[in-house]
């Protein structure tokens, strides 16, 4: 490879220097061990598949070179169909774990442990100091990474990561000359402009139910039952996960009726009894909670929620950015089963596809997600 021109160019640049080695009086390390407890990285794990044997630990998928701790552990012995070949070096992207989990035996998992021997005989992707590369911490690094000053804040740390599978591609000329980088930048760079402030909202409202937009009255609370109902939460999972799995994401208001009429959200607030709790505050931590258990933590940075009064009325708005792969959760089926499932918004609807028409949909949307 030439003189890295981009962050995904440094990026394979770094993880191929993690495993060098003397070769003199040591032995060649058995894999690349890269932990990443904030999943920060993930989007961005398949393009670095197309130039280094990037596995997984994650559901059985061997398509997606991701599979459990046994399976990794085949393939890194070269035991499987599909294994790398006997000079390549394999990384073992860890998502969810951290260096620490690694290095400290009282915090592994029991499926970690299975791994202990494999630690011993590996190198580690980290900081010098120890940590986890993040984002931010690479894009900062003049050694490893491009050096380019970036905002340290939870919004600019959420933008990154939607952004980061553009970010990629960016020269690390452009990176430097536009730093410093804030949230906007990184939103701009995927086609989403500053958020509408709060007297668009009343404007939102005005244009409708749309393939973009769309209302709900409550979350939680069933009106017309005047009681707690899991239908209604399952109905918000349902609509924002059409939105993740859409081309341009969408907004869903949370407290709007369909006529456009402020509901607001204290028939949801009511569902905790302690009045304390009757808050925006818990009402995001519920909300964000119930969202990012649905779909996987990974997806938590495509999904944002504010808060607004109109007509002394508070409202939930829930941007729902397009996620870089698909979002699937599990449905309860009337047989009592629960199952893997996935909808699209089609139109103003937002419906489950069956198998035939999932696999065409996301050949379409997401083309290598397949193989």
């Amino acid at each position: 490879m030439g003189q890295p021109d981009s962050l995904l160019d440094l990026l394979v640049a770094a993880l191929q220097r993690a495993g060098n080695y003397n070769r003199i009086d040591q032995t060649p390390p058995a894999t690349i061990l890269w932990a990443d407890r904030g999943r920060e990285w993930a989007s961005l794990v398949p393009r670095l598949r197309e130039r280094l044997p990037v596995l997984t630990l994650g559901p059985y998928a061997p398509e997606q070179s991701s599979g459990p701790m046994a399976w990794l552990r085949c393939v890194v012995a070269r035991t499987l169909p599909g294994s790398p070949a006997a000079e390549a070096l394999p990384v073992l992207y860890l998502p969810g774990l951290s260096g620490d989990d690694l290095r400290e035996p009282d915090t592994r998992t029991p499926e970690l442990k299975a791994l202990v021997d494999l630690i011993y005989r590996s190198a580690t992707w980290c900081r010098p100091d120890g940590h986890d590369w993040t984002i931010a911490t690479f894009l900062a690094d003049k050694a490893a990474g491009p050096g380019v000053e970036v905002r340290i804040d939870a919004d600019t740390s959420k933008a990154m990561q939607r952004a980061l599978i553009q970010i990629a591609d960016l020269p690390t000329s452009r990176l430097r000359e536009d730093a410093p980088w804030r949230a906007a930048d990184f939103d701009a760079l995927i086609g989403y402009h500053e958020r509408r402030k709060e007297t668009d909202v009343r404007q939102l409202i005005a244009q409708g139910e749309s393939g973009e937009l769309e209302f709900k009255s409550t979350a939680r609370w069933d009106v017309v039952k005047a009681q707690k109902n899991a239908a209604m939460e399952q109905i918000i999972v349902k609509s924002v996960a059409g939105f993740l799995n859409s081309t341009n994401g969408g907004t869903l208001l949370i407290g709007v009726r369909d006529n456009g009429a402020i509901h607001g959200l204290d028939d949801d607030y009511q569902v905790w009894s302690d009045l304390v709790k009757r808050n925006k505050d818990q009402y995001e931590l519920w909300l964000m909670g119930m969202l990012t258990r649905a779909y996987g933590p990974e997806f938590a940075p495509y999904i944002n929620a504010t808060f607004y009064v109109l007509d002394g009325k508070e409202l939930c708005k829930v941007t729902v950015y397009a996620a870089p792969k698909p979002a699937f959760f599990q449905e309860k089926e009337k047989t009592g089963e629960t199952n893997d499932v996935f909808y699209a918004r089609i139109g103003n609807a937002t419906n489950r596809l069956n198998h035939r028409a999932l696999v065409e949909y996301i050949r379409l949307r997401w083309k290598n997600y397949l193989g």
